[in-house]
């Protein structure tokens, strides 16, 4: 809401906090992050290492009917295309999910030998649902193709990368899940959240009601039919985040650090280690992203 908050301030003297009389007001707003954090393309040896942070999946800002960032993630790979790049690290170690439209328009820029006829991803709903929509919409309903992009690289790709930790989630999930039919993922980091379900909101349309139901209701698939996730993907490479933090970007922060290296050729194939006291992975309101975090259908969708 617009709430305007009040703040008195207080001032040190002699080592005492001691109130002032200064003041400061605030109105709170819905605060809508740029979720394509940043990009970079490095050349070692004779890899072009595309590199992209992507924190939430979400086509624009809160609100808006323009898809600014799925546009932006467009001309990232525009770019990542033109400047030769033969590997990808997709960062999404903030990544708690949001709308599956980004999911499959991202997976679209990436995904090798794919077109808008492969299967990107199937909901499994009950058989008694299942035979019910068949018999509504037609067989077919329940599957989400890939798009057809311009940008997409996949022809340049072998395999993919993925950073993951405890705070990747749902649409993350299910770009990791989906384009494992089609290229080697490998992902590095910590365990991932494990939501391999979405859910139908069921409201009260004359608005008597203020409440609604959120159910589960289906199990995400791919290609495969592969949906047993619900524990999270493990890392192929276990890298936890030091307390001591570097910038995103940077080569020797752990994580891409230790991607580059495999791509490489230059690390093992094992665990890594992280000298030092690790980050904790705490829950906060700042997750609560404006736009939606979660994979979910409208229940108007299936009318």
């Amino acid at each position: 809401d617009n709430t305007t908050y009040k703040f008195g301030l207080a001032t040190v003297i002699n080592g005492t906090v001691t109130n002032s009389d200064q003041t400061k007001t605030a109105t709170a707003i819905v605060y809508q992050e740029d979720p394509v954090l940043m990009d970079s393309v490095y050349t070692v040896g004779s890899k072009k290492i595309g590199y992209i942070v992507y924190n939430q999946f979400v086509p624009g800002p809160n609100g808006s009917t323009v898809a600014t960032y799925d546009q932006k993630l467009d001309n990232i790979f525009g770019k990542f295309k033109s400047q030769g790049v033969n590997e990808l690290v997709l960062d999404l170690r903030y990544n708690p999910g949001g709308y599956v439209d980004s999911s499959t328009k991202l997976a679209s820029l990436i995904g090798k030998n794919i077109d808008a006829s492969k299967i990107y991803y199937t909901q499994q709903w009950n058989s008694n649902v299942t035979a019910a929509f068949d018999q509504k919409y037609g067989k077919g309903w329940n599957t989400e193709t890939f798009v057809q992009k311009a940008n997409n690289i996949g022809a340049n790709l072998s395999r993919l990368y993925v950073l993951t930790t405890g705070r990747t989630a749902s649409a993350s999930e299910l770009v990791i899940n989906g384009l494992t039919p089609y290229m080697p993922v490998t992902t590095i980091g910590t365990n991932s959240v494990g939501k391999n379900v979405g859910s139908i909101t069921i409201s009260d349309d004359t608005g008597k009601i203020k409440w609604g139901l959120q159910p589960i209701v289906f199990k995400s698939a791919n290609a495969k039919g592969f949906t047993e996730y619900a524990d999270g993907f493990k890392p192929a490479v276990e890298v936890k985040e030091p307390l001591a933090l570097k910038p995103l970007g940077d080569l020797t922060e752990p994580l891409l650090a230790t991607a580059v290296a495999q791509i490489t050729g230059t690390g093992a194939r094992r665990a890594a280690t992280t000298s030092g006291p690790v980050l904790s992975e705490v829950s906060s309101s700042i997750a609560r992203k404006a736009g939606g975090s979660n994979m979910y259908l409208s229940h108007k969708d299936l009318q």
